[in-house]
């Protein structure tokens, strides 16, 4: 945690996948869906990567909620973000979400969930074309 200049204490925190191995792999896509809630300009959310020495940010995931109650319903958005080439044949490959929240101890604002991770390797896809007879 770290304090913002005349805002709440913030608190910074990242999960992480475990090693990923892209080994024979190009391409990579991440897809999942998420859900970004939050008040003010310090609640942000980061798609993050480890290349194997160092984590870099992906996406900056846009909010998908301002404000809501914990018995609201709310709707999940898709995201999908292509890996930096670095992940290509990389063996020592993570993903995490990283986040930042001022604080303000408002329990009915969401911060962040994410769900439904998968790994799209693009270098499979293929096209197919549909001829009438």
């Amino acid at each position: 945690t770290y304090s913002d200049a005349g805002a709440a204490t913030i608190t910074n925190k990242r999960i992480e996948s475990p090693v990923i191995n892209c080994t024979g792999r190009g391409n990579v896509m991440v897809d999942f869906n998420f859900i970004k809630g939050g008040i003010g300009s310090s609640d942000n959310v980061w798609m993050v990567y480890f290349n194997g020495s160092t984590w870099s940010r992906v996406a900056d995931l846009t909010r998908s909620i301002a404000c809501v109650s914990p018995t609201t319903s709310v709707t999940w958005t898709n995201a999908r973000f292509s890996l930096p080439a670095s992940s290509t044949n990389n063996p020592s490959v993570k993903i995490g979400f990283e986040w930042d929240n001022n604080g303000n101890s408002d329990a009915t604002t969401v911060s962040f969930a994410v769900d439904s991770i998968r790994l799209i390797d693009q270098s499979d896809l293929f096209t197919a074309e549909y001829f009438q007879f």
